[in-house]
């Protein structure tokens, strides 16, 4: 009986070692599915604008693209900056292009470059300054026979507020270089060069602050004087007929400020407030008349009848006249005829026609009483006109009288 129960508790042990060796069979196959499923993944290759996707379990990014049979050449470029091994995830293959990396001007490289427009750039041996422009943005992908520019910037300076900035430029106006400067301008302020000018090498540009006030005070409007002539007056009297007032006027001036400084004033408006009152003043335009005293017992020279209308006071000058003509006069004899047609004689007389038209009669005295020449009829054009040396010539009776007679000063009464 003991032996019986014996094998039946060995019996109850196997089972159990079975059932426990089952399910641990169970838990490991499962374990061993799970882990073949999770180390498979897809790696999508983008090979020069060609895209494939590979399933692998690789881990190594030349493995899967040998799995991938992609091949690659020296001077192709692998990007691996969004590949993770074990992850779906991205190798990127640029391959190699002929590309030119130029400045425009003395550096120009013809090279064999993969990968992008800064790749290029670096491998032409160009280094990029974060101020130079390049025709392409830097992350775009090469093309075969891409020709890449680099703009290279220059220096230039901009000097405004009393601060000067150096900025780097690659071109563009004058106006460009101060916005980049972080420099701002109003619309009255000025730049030297002026703002649309271009920029160049080393340029030095400065910005004026320029402002403008307006002011208004009032101002003297000073009166004219005006001087008028007057018949009735001698040339030494003056008479005020009409007092000068001045006026007032309100005026408004705009004053142009540069850098605080004063420059330049211009009148903006006028207004009048009060007119100006003009001042007249009456100058007279008679001579007053030295008299001339004459000596005893002079006879005229002139031959001429003197008319009836013709008369003299006690000294034996005219009592009436036109005018008084005080000048100089010469004397002369001979002659076979005048200009105006009439015969040489004492009394025709040559003068300027356009002071003295022929026909003119006159008194003429010496002016310093010695002689009375007398009544006399301008006659004859003189040969002093255009030098304007004397006034009259008189003709005498001979070349002796002509020469006693000289040149003296005369006075002209015109009848």
């Amino acid at each position: 009986m003991i032996d019986k129960c014996k094998e039946l508790a060995a019996y109850a042990r196997s089972i159990r070692s079975r059932i426990i060796a089952t399910v641990l069979l169970a838990v490991f196959c499962a374990g061993t599915v799970f882990a073949a499923a999770t180390a498979t993944y897809t790696v999508t290759v983008v090979d020069d604008g060609q895209v494939r996707s590979v399933i692998t379990t690789r881990s190594d990014a030349n493995a899967i693209l040998e799995q991938a049979e992609v091949e690659v050449g020296a001077d192709d470029k692998v990007d691996l900056s969004g590949f993770t091994s074990g992850e779906d995830s991205t190798i990127t293959i640029y391959r190699a292009k002929n590309v030119t990396v130029s400045d425009g001007e003395a550096f120009s490289k013809s090279i064999v470059a993969a990968g992008t427009v800064a790749d290029a750039v670096a491998k032409s041996g160009m280094t990029l300054k974060k101020s130079d422009v390049l025709n392409f943005s830097k992350d775009t992908p090469l093309k075969e026979g891409m020709s890449i520019c680099v703009q290279v910037a220059f220096p230039v300076k901009v000097t405004a507020d009393g601060k000067t900035t150096e900025i780097e430029v690659v071109g563009g106006t004058v106006e460009e270089a101060i916005r980049a400067a972080g420099v701002s301008m109003d619309k009255d302020d000025e730049s030297t060069p002026a703002k649309d000018q271009p920029v160049t090498e080393g340029m030095e540009i400065r910005v004026d602050r320029v402002e403008y006030q307006l002011r208004t005070q009032t101002e003297t409007i000073a009166f004219e004087k005006i001087t008028e002539k007057s018949v009735s007056m001698y040339t030494d009297q003056r008479k005020v007929v009409q007092k000068g007032e001045n006026g007032e006027k309100e005026v408004t001036y705009k004053d142009r400020y540069v850098n605080g400084k004063l420059v330049k004033t211009t009148v903006d408006s006028e207004k009048v407030l009060k007119e100006a009152v003009d001042q007249k003043t009456l100058v007279g335009t008679l001579r007053r008349v030295t008299k001339i005293k004459l000596k005893n017992g002079l006879t005229p020279i002139s031959d001429l009848k003197v008319p009836s209308y013709v008369k003299l006071d006690q000294n034996g000058v005219p009592t009436k006249y036109k005018k008084i003509v005080d000048g100089k006069a010469a004397a002369y004899s001979g002659g076979w005829g005048t200009a105006s047609g009439r015969k040489p004689m004492p009394g025709h007389i040559a003068v300027d026609p356009k002071q003295f038209p022929y026909g003119t009669e006159m008194w003429i005295v010496s002016t310093d009483g010695k002689y009375v020449y007398g009544y006399a009829i301008a006659a004859d054009t003189g040969g002093f006109v255009q030098q304007k040396t004397f006034t009259v010539d008189l003709y005498m009776h001979s070349y002796e009288e002509a020469c006693r007679w000289g040149a003296r000063q005369v006075r002209i009464y015109v009848l």
